[in-house]
Parts: C-alpha cells; sequence; structure tokens
C-alpha cells in the first residue's frame, strides 16, 4: 500500500475513533456504538483495502491449513 492510501486509512480510522467516543459520550448504547464503528470499519475495507494485510492473512491461513492437516501417507 503507498504512503498516501495508508495515510488516508489512518485519517478515517481516526475519524471512526472519535466518532464512537462521541457516540459513547452522548449516551449511545453499547449495541449501537459497536454497530456503527463495524459499520464504518467494514466500509473503510471496502473503499481502501489493504492488500499487504490480506496477503499476509492469506499466507497465515495456508501455514495453518499446512500444520493442522494431519499425517501425510
Amino acid at each position: 500500500m503507498d504512503p498516501a492510501d495508508r495515510a488516508q486509512r489512518a485519517l478515517a480510522l481516526r475519524a471512526i475513533a472519535d466518532k464512537t467516543k462521541e457516540l459513547e459520550d452522548a449516551g449511545a448504547d453499547p449495541i449501537t456504538v459497536k454497530t456503527f464503528s463495524s459499520g464504518a470499519q467494514r466500509e473503510l475495507a471496502r473503499q481502501k483495502p489493504d492488500v499487504d494485510k490480506y496477503k499476509s492473512a492469506f499466507v497465515a491461513a495456508g501455514n495453518f491449513k499446512r500444520q493442522n492437516s494431519g499425517p501425510e501417507f
């Protein structure tokens, strides 16, 4: 991910955190706060995907499957 996209993601995540804090301070119930936070992060991932994290997760999943596939005959 290029530095400009990474910076935009960081700003967006900070904005999500700030809005979440505002909701909590305003007395919103925890389910509303969690729903907002999860939805906003999901939308950010859709608009600005972090390809490096996806690659890392793909490799980790492959390693896990290989280590836990049982004995090979």
